[in-house]
């Protein structure tokens, strides 16, 4: 049997040689990412770990199936910031994207694995010109398995979402 870090290795392996063939089911994905939340080596992720700039690779999210069919290039980050208490999700990036869609929310931690969060701000940008849009919804998210360039995610909605950090 490998070591724990072995084991996490092939298990993240796994996970995203699955996220990059285009016929990978859902199920499957899923089943890998349950995978690599059980090997999880992170107790408390909220003490720290999921703080960061972390970038989009996966996600069962309705909303962001629809960007990504739309905009099939459009990178999605999200950036925590533990200290701000602020999560703030991005599709596109500055400099690489026309348009671009910011959504700013303040987070509260609720546990060792769960953030709570409250949109306060969402805008378009075209160019330099910020365009503000309705804001709306709040939730929460568990981070079930982070180390230093992964993160598993599943939301209040039900939703998994994986990502690397930036």
């Amino acid at each position: 049997r490998p070591n724990p870090r072995e084991e996490i290795k092939l298990a993240k392996n796994a996970l995203f040689a699955l996220l990059a063939n285009k016929s990978a089911t859902a199920t499957a994905i899923d089943e890998a990412a349950e995978e690599l939340i059980n090997l999880n080596p992170t107790g408390v992720p909220t003490a720290g770990a999921i703080e960061g700039k972390w970038m989009l690779q996966y996600s069962t999210e309705g909303l962001v199936k629809n960007v990504q069919k739309l905009a099939p290039n459009a990178r999605i980050s999200q950036t925590v910031d533990l200290d701000a208490k602020t999560v703030t999700n991005m599709i596109g990036e500055e400099g690489d994207a026309p348009i671009r869609l910011q959504a700013e929310a303040n987070l509260e931690v609720k546990g060792p694995n769960r953030i709570f969060f409250k949109f306060s701000d969402f805008a378009g940008y075209l160019g330099g010109l910020k365009l503000p849009l309705p804001v709306q919804g709040s939730g929460w998210s568990d981070s079930l398995f982070v180390d230093e360039d992964c993160r598993v995610v599943r939301n209040s909605l039900g939703d998994l979402l994986i990502y690397r950090k930036a």
